[in-house]
């Protein structure tokens, strides 16, 4: 497998072939928690989980790989919405706990800590498609 190229490794991983995973998470583990790290602001211990997540979400996810783009950058696609996603459930969470600490009157007046935190995120991943097409 380790002979493989990373497309041929995510179809094989896409028919079930669990040793072409391990290949791609042995190739790409290290970049993917880097990633998660840098670009989400994680402590380590949770960007160890958010790469877990990652790799879990590509597994489910390998036979909708269309081979239209290069492995690395649907990879690194899925990485960042498996971020995205962890900061919603995190700012809902945040945003339901102040809630209960405020009261409902008392919240709607705090100021938001982080205006255009996913709107830049997402300006970065338009910038990313543009550059890679």
């Amino acid at each position: 497998m380790e002979n493989c190229s990373d497309e041929e490794l995510i179809r094989a991983a896409g028919k079930g072939e669990a040793p072409a995973l391990e290949e791609l998470v042995r190739r790409y583990q290290d970049r993917v928690l880097s990633f998660m790290t840098w670009n989400f602001s994680l402590p380590r211990e949770e960007a160890l989980d958010m790469t877990q997540e990652v790799f879990l979400a590509v597994w489910k996810s390998a036979g909708s790989f269309r081979g239209e783009s290069l492995f690395r950058t649907w990879l690194f696609s899925v990485a960042r919405n498996v971020g995205l996603s962890y900061f919603r459930h995190y700012l809902a969470k945040k945003t339901e706990s102040a809630g209960l600490l405020f009261g409902d009157e008392e919240f709607e007046n705090i100021p938001d800590a982080a205006p255009g935190l996913l709107e830049g995120l997402e300006a970065e991943e338009r910038s990313a498609f543009v550059r890679a097409s």
